[in-house]
């Protein structure tokens, strides 16, 4: 698996891919339906496959957690998803000015520029500034670009 970090701005070029997009702290089942459905989907499609996540945590940044303690390190998440079977993990910088920025600028400057022809994300998946965007956006802001796959919530016995 190939380890992309973004500190700014998309720069490399990527084959086209099918992504799934969280932040995936504390992989639970649902992170692995999500998992299941997005390596599914490349192989489908022929493509590779990635996952895209945040790093530090959206939370510690926008000062919703004050611990900055994550259930799964991000050393042992990236054993995970390596042994999931990933082609690349992508990771990108999460601070400030990424928090700020629209739903489209993230769908261009972002999604796009990764390539992801398909992205797999969960039902309660916001992004942009505020979170202002939906799964549902993304379809329109990439002008149909990308296909975008919603997987409901998971419940378990222990779900209330």
């Amino acid at each position: 698996m190939e380890l992309i970090y973004i500190k700014e701005h998309v720069v490399s070029k990527m084959p086209p891919i099918v992504a799934t997009l969280g932040q995936f702290d504390g992989l639970h089942v649902g992170h692995l339906k999500l998992f299941k459905k997005t390596l599914e989907l490349s192989k489908e499609k022929g493509l590779k496959s990635a996952v895209i996540t945040f790093d530090p945590h959206p939370d510690f940044v926008l000062g919703k957690d004050a611990t900055n303690s994550y259930i799964t390190p991000f050393e042992k998440k990236k054993q995970m998803i390596e042994s999931i079977g990933f082609d690349f993990l992508i990771v990108i910088n999460f601070n400030q000015y990424f928090a700020s920025i629209s739903p489209e600028k993230f769908v261009q400057d972002y999604l796009i520029k990764l390539n992801v022809s398909s992205c797999v994300v969960g039902f309660d998946f916001t992004f942009g500034n505020k979170g202002l965007g939906r799964a549902c956006d993304i379809a329109t802001l990439s002008k149909g670009l990308i296909d975008t796959i919603v997987i409901e919530e998971v419940k378990t016995a222990d779900s209330k």
